[in-house]
């Protein structure tokens, strides 16, 4: 039996050329056999991996995919904050877990000050999450001519990126304020940002249209898609302090849901006695958050393993490759009434009825 190569007794790990002379064949059948590509007969690609097996000799990733002319990397591009936000540290979570299921490093590309500078990271192919219309970073992916897959729709109609993967949160967000208006809800308020990326022209889209099938007036106010505690605060304020304010609030963005807990509990404003409060981005802290939240789970791991799969079937070829992942509600607390009428707001007495006609009559 031939000796171990790389065993104790040398301390040297073997190599591809070790495998060749115990199997008998050249360095580049050894290459084939190993990766799959070349043409080589199957007997001989049999005992070209038991050989290889046998001595402990792994191929070198770095040196295939050299030789496949590719790096084996792929990057996700995240918006600015990215990593301080819940919602997209899951998604790279799952992005990174399945790409080392396909044998491929995952690369997290933050927003950067010079978009030119994307140019600089050695990946085979670009996921970009929530794509801002007019972000010069997408003109910059353009002029690389590298597969690009996007994790939201593109509002660009020009847009032809090898594919995209969105969420699908319309039954969701529906089964959403349907859960609310069932619990007494009747003036509604949105917590939003500018709709410059596809999920929130579409959130925007299903909001509005279910306001006005339920004759309610479709109430909003809008903090930046970035911003900060305070400014959230500040719009809830807003809506809080009202001559009319609302009896159910939904957060759109991550953290706005908590802004808005924040502001109701300066003003005594009880939830879900006085107000119903809901968000559109599920985070743990809603689940710790008192009373918990009601949310809806984006499912952003699963999210980010299938943005990978996607750029898998793209490498290997596919273009114009398309999936969805479906949101689900998560009821807690926040939105749940021992009765379905609640108590009346603080501000508007017993006039709730008036009220909702009172504004109805204003669209």
């Amino acid at each position: 039996m031939a000796q171990r190569v790389g065993s104790t007794a040398t301390h040297r790990r073997p190599t591809i050329y070790d495998v060749a002379r115990v199997a008998g064949v050249s360095p580049t059948t050894v290459s084939h056999a190993m990766s799959g590509r070349g043409r080589v007969h199957p007997d001989t690609r049999v005992r070209v991996r038991s050989v290889a097996a046998s001595l402990g000799y792994r191929a070198n990733p770095a040196a295939q995919y050299l030789a496949a002319g590719s790096s084996g990397t792929i990057g996700l591009c995240l918006p600015r904050t990215g990593l301080s936000r819940a919602y997209y540290h899951e998604v790279a979570l799952g992005a990174a877990d399945q790409a080392l299921s396909h044998g491929l490093a995952l690369t997290l590309i933050p927003a950067l000050e010079d978009p030119a500078g994307v140019a600089r990271y050695a990946v085979d192919a670009f996921m970009v999450m929530d794509p801002r219309r007019g972000d010069p970073m997408l003109e910059a992916l353009r002029d690389l001519r590298l597969p690009v897959v996007t994790g939201d729709r593109d509002l660009d109609p020009k847009a032809t990126w090898a594919g995209v993967l969105e969420t699908d949160q319309h039954d969701a967000f529906v089964q959403l304020l349907e859960h609310m208006f069932a619990n007494g809800a009747r003036r509604f308020a949105a917590v939003v940002s500018p709709p410059e990326q596809g999920w929130m022209a579409s959130t925007l889209a299903t909001y509005t249209a279910w306001c006005r099938q339920h004759d309610i007036v479709p109430r909003t106010t809008r903090v930046p898609f970035i911003n900060t505690p305070a400014e959230v605060r500040l719009a809830a304020r807003r809506l809080l302090g009202a001559k009319h304010p609302p009896d159910a609030i939904v957060g759109v963005m991550e953290q706005s849901a908590l802004g808005v807990l924040s502001a109701a509990t300066e003003r005594g404003v009880r939830i879900p006695d006085d107000l119903l409060l809901a968000s559109c981005v599920d985070i743990s802290a809603h689940v710790a958050s008192w009373p918990s939240i009601t949310s809806l789970d984006l499912q952003p791991r699963v999210f980010g393993a299938r943005l990978v799969d996607l750029v898998v079937r793209v490498l290997g070829g596919e273009r114009d490759v398309v999936g969805s992942v479906k949101a689900q509600l998560r009821v807690r607390a926040s939105t749940r009434r021992a009765s379905p009428h609640g108590r009346a707001h603080p501000a508007t007495g017993d006039h709730h009825t008036q009220e909702h006609r009172h504004l109805s009559r204003q669209r």
